[in-house]
């Protein structure tokens, strides 16, 4: 019924029947922004996969451009002939800059000292963000250093079976599972170290955050975390899936406050330079102008 000028679409659903009904429309500029391809979903879609496909390549043809929020997913689209070369683009997530000193709230509400070290994972508690591996490699850290605690923050279908292995593995008092938090970003400086256990991504904007915060990252090298994560500097890749590399490079940010500082000022660096929302509001705006 509007006379829309530009529609927009995310996700993959919406993507799809967004882009059909405004060129239904004859909406005469139609986006679409790629946070990680549906079909990186084996779980979910399984032999739905090569429909899914075929869907993106339909809708890649009456899209004006199809942006992909990380190099990873701009190949891939390449490789699964999605769209032309000359279609798909890259424009980073970016994150409003907001200073947030440490409040000490986090770390008081799970009674951790202020010599003892925070791993905090902030996630939607699903199959793809995998909080499981995050407390098998919290289980192990343990075992070799008791003064951590491991913080989980966000809900989703796997909030029982997440607390059922804290239960299981006598982890209560430093595994901490606190559910959907509105006051998630003020709590990431209570932090020490950020950790993602995903088994695939976009560009996840829960790890731009926590480099704005000033937090090393300990992520599995999965999709568009190694265009954040930058071994050595500040922070460490690991296997996916494996909870013993993830446990192990953990624990050589436990064990080091000096790494821990140091690779935690590379993250702001980097997250100034490259993420601040204002970077990716000019190259969308430059790209709808155009």
């Amino acid at each position: 019924r509007g006379k829309y000028q530009i529609v927009h679409c995310h996700s993959t659903k919406a993507g799809i029947l967004g882009r059909i009904a405004a060129w239904l429309a004859r909406v005469p500029k139609i986006y679409f922004t790629v946070h990680g391809w549906g079909f990186y979903n084996e779980q979910e879609y399984g032999w739905a996969q090569r429909i899914l496909i075929l869907a993106e390549r339909l809708c890649a043809r009456f899209s004006t451009k199809i942006i992909c929020v990380s190099e990873n997913d701009l190949k891939q689209g390449l490789a699964r002939k999605i769209a032309p070369e000359g279609k798909l683009l890259v424009i980073r997530n970016g994150v409003r800059v907001e200073s947030h000193g440490r409040t000490g709230k986090l770390r008081k509400e799970i009674k951790a000292g202020e010599d003892e070290v925070v791993f905090g994972m902030v996630a939607r508690l699903c199959a793809q963000k995998n909080p499981l591996l995050f407390l098998e490699a919290a289980k192990k850290v343990l075992e070799k250093n008791n003064s951590c605690h491991f913080v989980l923050i966000g809900d989703g279908p796997l909030y029982e079976e997440c607390l059922e292995f804290i239960a299981k593995n006598n982890l209560e008092g430093k595994a901490h599972l606190l559910g959907f938090r509105g006051d998630a970003r003020l709590l990431y400086p209570d932090f020490d170290v950020f950790v993602l256990s995903s088994n695939f991504e976009g560009l996840p904007l829960t790890i731009i955050e926590a480099m704005f915060a000033g937090l090393p990252i300990v992520a599995t090298m999965v999709s568009g975390v190694p265009e954040l994560v930058f071994p050595e500097r500040n922070g460490f890749l690991t296997i996916p899936g494996n909870p013993e590399d993830l446990a192990k490079k953990m624990l050589l940010l436990a064990e080091d406050a000096s790494l821990r500082k140091k690779m935690g000022s590379e993250s702001s660096t980097i997250a100034e330079s490259q993420f601040a929302l204002e970077i990716m509001i000019s190259k969308y705006q430059d790209l709808y102008l155009s």
